[in-house]
């Protein structure tokens, strides 16, 4: 198979345009270089149309209370923003 352009797709292949949302969790002590979900995030956005993909990586840290109760505000703001 010659391939005439970036890339080319089989006979059977399909597109899906349905909205894609990607949550990556990460520990605040770990560091985020490197790793897969963002490698897919760079990856996946490139091949759907655009405002349809959305990659959101949360730190977080449960080492105190506070920090605890942060993530929660943080998560239903971001559960907000979400439904707009």
């Amino acid at each position: 198979m010659k391939i005439q352009a970036d890339y080319q797709m089989t006979a059977k292949s399909h597109v899906c345009a349905a909205p894609l949302l990607v949550f990556h969790f990460v520990l605040s002590s770990i560091r985020c270089n490197g790793n897969p979900a963002r490698f897919i995030s760079d990856s996946m956005g490139e091949y759907l149309p655009n405002g349809s993909f959305r990659f959101e990586e949360i730190l977080f840290d449960f080492t105190a209370d506070s920090q605890v109760e942060l993530h929660a505000r943080q998560m239903n703001m971001l559960v907000n923003e979400l439904q707009r």
